[in-house]
């Protein structure tokens, strides 16, 4: 299908990865693809674990598969560096998504991250209003200035 130079050089940040230790992980599909675990990119055996190829590759997919791969956060930069000299900053770019927390989900990572029991971590969180349709500030609620229906 034309995908040989796709699995080249993902194969090869991956290899160049492994050669500088920096941690990376495949994420999503991509696991799923024999061609990925025997190039090294990816350690998940799909056919040990019997995950579905399908997924990352089937005849009806008209677009190319893509491999989610993550590097440790303070090595991200060393690689796309790496990529830039090899390939040419004409064909590098970065994708990246962003994602958004509730208040109560905020909460809880903060006191996960700073090792406050849990038990705590949700008697404050479930302080936090539980109201879907409308998006409230933590700020607002730490100022006192919801006057909304409380949470459970």
């Amino acid at each position: 299908m034309g995908f040989d130079a796709y699995f080249l050089i993902v194969w090869d940040l991956c290899r160049y990865a492994r050669q500088q230790d920096i941690w990376y992980n495949v994420r999503g599909s991509g696991n799923g693809s024999i061609v990925a675990y025997t190039l090294d990119i990816t350690m998940v055996d799909p056919i040990r674990h019997e995950l579905m190829f399908e997924r990352f590759l089937n005849p009806g997919r008209i677009s190319m598969p893509d491999i989610d791969l993550d590097f440790r956060d303070d090595c991200r930069a060393e690689v796309l560096e790496y990529t830039v000299k090899k390939y040419g900053q004409d064909k590098v770019a970065q994708i990246v998504t962003f994602g958004t927390l509730g208040a109560r989900a905020a909460l809880r990572d903060v006191g996960r991250v700073m090792d406050i029991p849990l038990p705590e971590v949700d008697r404050v969180a479930k302080t936090v209003p539980n109201i879907p349709s409308k998006a409230v500030p933590l700020r607002d609620i730490i100022a006192g200035g919801f006057n909304g229906p409380a949470g459970p």
